[in-house]
């Protein structure tokens, strides 16, 4: 009997083993690992269940969970799928997953893996998607949007300026018999179509897809705009023939009275919004045109100032042979530094964005070499830029100053190790008024950088790495590096200064509508005359 009693008792712990198994419906602990996707040769996406306590009847005592799996982490990647399961009404539903590949390893439950059910019946619909391909292609398409828009800009300011000369010009057909009615309807057929083209432009800037039906409609205004200006170009004519005539016919009847019929002939009436777009974009263009004369006469300086000095001076450049030699550095360079931008006015969508600021300016400095004739020695060499943004649409100025400090190990084969700290501050404004669009962009940033690093040099080619602590990332983890190749031979220098993803500087006006992973890079092109001072023995 007892004997008996031991097999029932057996007998049913098995059969309750093995409704409880990881397979079976009625189980509450992690069941076995399905393979949903494979990265590669024994690398597969998981999933695993956790079914609820089912009685068979409807009942149940909580919810299903199910849990991941992820091998290898794949930044800005996911695997989507679909699993059916059976419901506790015993329909058969369907789970929508996706699991985010950012992070290795099993990614426990939580909140969200849930449902109302219990077994499992298939996964199906599985998609690996890579948002690292569609940003790039993203990316991508939003500069050839750039490159695109600034074409149909340019082009519809070469049209306004030649519809602007025009409305100058009719201003001087006066006459008894000028009839300037067609002419003031063309002017507002223009003015109509200029309005729906920047209306299509903004919605393109705004969205950044240009959608073949944006195309045509940018396009269609476009035409329409030129088609407008050439029949105002044809009317003019028409009209200036006709004052002709009126001419004669008044000298010949030398009446009064049609002088002062010509002096109330029609005129048009510009309106106010015209009228302000056409003034600033007045002043930006003679403060362009300031910035650009003032930057040509300085570089015509830095070029003849710098050959005299020069020429004065001795032929002797061989710095290597002295105890103490001191050169003035006079020259001028390019840069190209990333800024944040600001959007602001009607015509645009306010946001921020990061860009750059492309300053053209002038140098000088010292180079103070110490004991540049033995195995080790060292030199200081303090400078300062200033520049404006010459030859841009743009307006402002930029200055730079810092200080270099070097210590070299070695003759015609030199390690350098290196230290340096530099200030930037400057301002960069447009006025889009200039293309028809009554907005404005401003950037404007004061920050220092506090760099170390080391460089190779041999004979006057030397090439250099730094680390960069800038500024205003303040705490913030910095991983910013920048590389130099600079040459110093004779009377002649040259640096070329590149920092790869660069972070921006520069107040952010609207934070919420602001990408900064987006960076840019940092460039530098500059030449200048190394003047021989004082140097002794």
């Amino acid at each position: 009997m007892k004997l008996k009693l031991l097999l029932i008792t057996v007998v049913l712990c098995v059969l309750n083993q093995k409704l409880h198994s990881q397979d079976n419906p009625c189980t509450y602990a992690w069941g076995k690992w399905y393979s949903v996707y494979s990265l590669g040769y024994n690398n597969d996406v998981q999933i695993s269940f956790k079914y609820q306590i089912h009685d068979r009847k409807g009942g149940s005592c909580g919810q299903s969970y199910y849990r991941f799996y992820n091998p290898t982490a794949k930044e800005n990647c996911s695997v989507k799928f679909k699993f059916d399961y059976k419901g506790n009404d015993g329909t058969i539903n369907t789970e929508d997953v996706t699991i985010d590949l950012d992070k290795s390893g099993v990614k426990e439950w939580n909140a969200s893996q849930w449902y109302n059910g219990y077994e499992m019946t298939r996964i199906y619909n599985i998609q690996y998607v890579d948002y690292n391909s569609k940003k790039n292609e993203k990316k991508e398409n939003n500069n050839d949007i750039s490159v695109q828009l600034k074409g149909y800009r340019e082009e519809a300011q070469s049209i306004s300026q030649k519809y602007n000369s025009l409305i100058s010009a009719s201003s001087n057909i006066t006459g008894e018999n000028i009839d300037k009615s067609r002419l003031e309807a063309l002017k507002d057929e223009y003015r109509k179509y200029s309005s729906s083209f920047n209306t299509a432009m903004n919605s393109v800037a705004y969205t950044y897809t240009f959608e073949e039906s944006n195309r045509k409609e940018v396009e269609y205004n476009l035409n329409k705009m030129e088609n407008a200006v050439d029949e105002i170009e044809i009317e003019l004519k028409n009209l200036g023939t006709k004052e002709k005539i009126s001419s004669k016919d008044n000298k010949k009847s030398d009446t009064t009275k049609s002088n002062s019929n010509s002096n109330s002939s029609s005129t048009y009436v510009e309106s106010e919004e015209s009228r302000q777009l056409r003034e600033r974009a007045k002043a930006q263009s003679d403060i362009n045109r300031q910035e650009d004369e003032i930057t040509v006469a300085g570089l015509g300086g830095v070029v003849g100032i710098g050959a005299a000095l020069v020429g004065a001076t001795d032929g002797d450049y061989d710095d290597e042979e002295y105890p103490f030699v001191l050169r003035g550095l006079l020259g001028a360079n390019y840069q190209s530094i990333p800024v944040v931008t600001n959007y602001n006015g009607k015509g645009f969508n306010p946001g921020s964005e990061n860009s750059t600021t492309n300053p053209t300016n002038f140098s000088i400095g010292l180079d103070a070499k110490f004991f540049h004739d033995r195995f080790i020695g060292f030199n200081v060499n303090p400078f300062f830029n200033y520049g404006l943004l010459a030859f841009s649409s743009n307006t402002g100025d930029m200055m730079n100053y810092g200080g270099n400090f070097n210590v070299k190990i070695g003759h015609a084969l030199q390690l350098i190790l290196k230290g340096a700290y530099e200030v930037r501050t400057g301002e960069d404004k447009y006025d889009a008024a200039e293309i028809l669009i009554d907005g404005t962009t401003y950037s404007k940033y004061d920050y220092n950088t506090l760099k170390y690093g080391v460089g190779i040099k041999y004979k006057f080619v030397e090439l250099s790495a730094f680390k960069e602590n800038l500024s205003f990332l303040n705490e913030m983890p910095q991983n910013v590096f920048s590389y130099e190749l600079s040459m110093n031979y004779a009377w002649f220098g040259m640096l070329i200064r590149y920092a790869p993803n660069y972070p921006c500087a520069g107040e952010i006006q609207y934070p919420n509508a602001y990408n900064s992973s987006e960076k840019q890079s940092l460039l530098q092109i500059g030449m200048y005359w190394r003047i021989s001072i004082a140097k002794s023995k």
